[in-house]
């Protein structure tokens, strides 16, 4: 399935509107959440969804991530350029700016899901924020995740928000989702992840790996990254990711959100789609998409994953 057609049983409309038992508003609710998601600008607009921009800088050149930076874009700059990409979060600034735009808009509450504290400071500074707007009830949750799976929790709590679900509970379920999501994914080496300093439980592979892809996992239970198999070829990371995949949906019975990521090799993501094939599992719903700039200047161009929400 095309990223045109990914999560297509979410429907268009006002994402933010709970009524109350007299059929007027009590609550309007906006879903924020960062670029770090990798989901498309306008899949999160037509889902009502709110996206903070992380930044990505080339040298003295800055972009915003998702904006201003598509993913081919960034990887040809990785590729091409003399200068090591950095990053850095939002501040507490732009989620005042993006609090009051809520505010004026009607929106009584909102609820940011951002990536892992432990890769960034970006739910720091909306929880910073959120303390200068007394006027809004906000919540920030720690997804303790990134990529696609942090954008199907974002969908996920703009799905709820769209059924009618209050504040509270839509806030509960995400939060009882997270543990349930996961993502397992691999590269061709560590050196991105050491230079970033996000490497986590991986770190003792470090100046071991020479012609070792590892198989890593992030998961919701964990929130960061754990070395789960060291493989020697893509195909056999592929086919351990595959497996890995299959035995946490069966744990958890949830497979709605699921996609297989690819960073610069495209070929990558080949071989992951035919491992599935091979292994003759079934994952509903699976689609294709990009790990973004953000995430792929800490993964590096040969990331490839499974991500499931």
């Amino acid at each position: 399935m095309a990223i045109s057609g990914l999560f297509a049983w979410y429907r268009r409309g006002d994402p933010g509107c709970s009524l109350g038992e007299d059929g007027k508003m009590t609550e309007k609710i906006a879903v924020i959440t960062d670029s770090t998601c990798d989901v498309p600008a306008s899949l999160l607009a037509a889902n009502g969804i709110w996206m903070a921009p992380l930044s990505v800088y080339f040298g003295e050149e800055e972009y915003q991530d998702g904006i201003d930076l598509a993913p081919e874009q960034f990887y040809q700059k990785l590729l091409h350029s003399h200068s090591f990409p950095t990053t850095s979060q939002p501040s507490p600034g732009y989620f005042m700016t993006l609090f009051q735009k809520c505010q004026s808009q009607g929106y009584t509450h909102v609820l940011c899901i951002h990536l892992s504290r432990k890769f960034s400071g970006t739910a720091q500074s909306a929880a910073v924020a959120a303390k200068m707007m007394p006027q809004l009830t906000i919540e920030v949750i720690d997804s303790k995740t990134c990529t696609w799976v942090l954008g199907g929790l974002a969908l996920y709590a703009a799905r709820l928000v769209r059924a009618g679900g209050d504040f509270t509970t839509v806030v509960r379920k995400v939060r009882e989702q997270i543990p349930k999501t996961a993502a397992f994914f691999s590269a061709d080496n560590l050196d991105y992840l050491a230079r970033g300093g996000r490497i986590g439980k991986a770190k003792a592979l470090l100046g071991k790996c020479l012609g070792i892809r590892p198989v890593m996992a992030l998961r919701g239970s964990a929130g960061e990254i754990e070395v789960i198999e060291k493989t020697r070829s893509a195909e056999a990371a592929s086919a351990a990711m595959v497996k890995l995949a299959a035995e946490h949906v069966k744990k958890y019975g949830i497979c709605e959100n699921m996609v297989a990521l690819h960073a610069a090799r495209t070929e990558y993501y080949d071989i992951l789609m035919s491992e599935i094939k091979k292994a003759g599992v079934h994952f509903a719903g699976l689609s294709q998409g990009w790990i973004g700039g953000v995430i792929g200047a800490h993964l590096g161009p040969t990331g490839w994953a499974l991500s499931i929400c």
